[in-house]
């Protein structure tokens, strides 16, 4: 009787040792007082941070060193991503960049197939580029490294439709990257059926705002449902305020909501043109950058990177020239 009480007492001790090596926070995901919750929207919803799938973000770099190293090692996938800043900026040129890298990663790991860091269980990665502006041109994207019979491509009408194209694409779980070209060029319907006379105030900012806060959404529904990492990436230009006196004049088109929605916010402007003397062609070009938002690295940092403008001895049109900054990096 006494081995029976010894074996009862050493049994609860050790019911009582593991229940305290849980967390408070372990219990109320197991007690009665969160399960209506997980019986009502799915145990997906709710879990501890430890348990997620991505401990670290993962990363769509954009082959631009400098670039990648103000980002923190690239963009961030499974986030809202935008890119703006003033004409010929290499907006459009960057995430092309970063699509012809994506095309070459695995969906599941998010790393090149032959890297021994690869999960070894390869899936193509998906890339859908929504051209509004209908500029893309074709040649230069192949330079950049765009897989054309890989890409995804549609050219939308209205504004609408081209946003719901993207959130249809988000949640088909058969795309991994959306690029859409350009916010500023959204066009309502609204605007297009009705006379240039008629002033549509507002409307482009309004259903901008609607689409992020859609977007985010199925952003969200596709991790935890499918575990699954959606990266959208869009553009965005520069206007002029007018009448401003103190301030910066500049602004963006379709209201604030972009940049709040967006997990990482980059400005990009053009520098300084390498002028071939003789033929008056330009040789290359130097790229400004500022990371103006950051939530997933570190925030405010700038810096610049040289484009190929014309085929040289050691670099082809459409390369960066970044050998200074590997040295310096």
């Amino acid at each position: 009787g006494v081995l029976m009480a010894r074996k009862k007492d050493a049994t609860a001790e050790i019911e009582v040792v593991e229940e305290a090596d849980q967390s408070r926070a372990h219990r109320v995901l197991a007690g009665a007082a969160l399960a209506a919750i997980t019986k009502k929207h799915g145990s997906s919803v709710l879990f501890l941070a430890s348990d997620e799938h991505y401990q670290t973000v993962p990363r769509i770099p954009t082959n631009i060193l400098k670039l990648d190293w103000a980002l923190g090692g690239g963009w961030p996938a499974g986030r809202i991503n935008l890119i703006y800043g003033h004409k010929s900026a290499s907006k459009t040129s960057t995430l092309l960049r970063t699509i012809g890298n994506a095309q070459k990663m695995c969906a599941n790991c998010f790393k090149v197939p032959d890297s021994p860091k690869c999960c070894g269980k390869f899936r193509e990665m998906v890339c859908a580029f929504i051209d509004v502006e209908g500029a893309l041109d074709h040649a230069w994207a192949q330079k950049l490294g765009v897989d054309l019979e890989r890409l995804i491509y549609c050219r939308p009408e209205f504004a609408e439709q081209a946003l719901d194209i993207c959130e249809a694409l988000v949640q088909s779980g058969d795309v991994d990257v959306v690029v859409l070209d350009s916010l500023a060029y959204l066009t309502p319907s609204k605007e297009i059926e009705e006379s240039i006379e008629k002033e549509t105030m507002g409307v482009q900012a309004r259903m901008i705002g609607k689409a992020m806060r859609k977007l985010n959404a199925a952003l969200s529904a596709m991790k935890n449902e499918r575990g699954q990492l959606v990266t959208i990436f869009f553009t965005n230009q520069i206007r002029m305020k007018v009448g401003l006196v103190f301030g910066s004049p500049e602004t963006v088109p379709g209201g604030l909501s972009p940049g709040f929605a967006a997990t990482t916010e980059v400005k990009v402007w053009p520098g300084k043109y390498d002028i071939d003397e003789e033929t008056g062609c330009p040789r290359s070009v130097e790229m400004n950058f500022r990371v103006e938002k950051n939530k997933s690295y570190r925030p405010k940092m700038e810096g610049a990177f040289r484009m190929m403008l014309s085929d040289m001895e050691h670099k082809k049109e459409g390369q960066i020239y970044d050998e200074d900054a590997a040295v310096k990096l």
